[in-house]
């Protein structure tokens, strides 16, 4: 018997060749504007590339059309409530108890990719969320370990 993960809520995510449908869609009488899909997702990478480097280099990037800002926050550690947090498995074997993460390598900080839309004028935005990739992630967390930047604290 095989148990997987089942569906995602939401099936049909826009994907790249869906922004570049509507690309050409609304240029298609515009010769200025007419590209190729390699060239339109080259173009799209890059720009996303160097915005995240932006953010992972402790600025704040805002979005165009008055969607907000991104920007990584810090936070100390709640030690009140540690459960929030992910258990130590190597330490809690060891002293056979449950042992949490604290965090001692970022002096007791967590670190988290942030989208401020309170400000913005587009509505419903609250349905809204920002995820970074993976990569993007091991690359603060890389950032943080080697304590290349500081970050704005909440």
């Amino acid at each position: 018997m095989f148990f997987s993960r089942g569906k995602n809520k939401i099936q049909d995510l826009a994907k790249m060749q869906d922004l570049y449908d509507v690309y050409t869609y609304n240029h298609e009488n515009n010769d200025l504007y007419t590209t190729s899909y390699k060239t339109y997702k080259s173009i799209l990478v890059d720009y996303y590339k160097s915005m995240m480097n932006e953010v992972l280099n402790g600025y704040r990037y805002k979005l165009p059309s008055g969607l907000g800002y991104i920007y990584v926050t810090k936070r100390l550690v709640n030690v009140r409530n540690l459960t929030r947090h992910g258990i130590d498995w190597v330490e809690s074997v060891k002293n056979k108890k449950v042992i949490y993460h604290l965090n001692n390598h970022s002096k007791n900080y967590i670190y988290r990719f942030k989208w401020y839309k309170e400000n913005s004028i587009i509505p419903n935005l609250y349905y809204y969320k920002f995820v970074a990739s993976r990569a993007n992630k091991r690359e603060l967390a890389k950032i943080i370990k080697n304590r290349q930047c500081d970050y704005f604290e909440k």
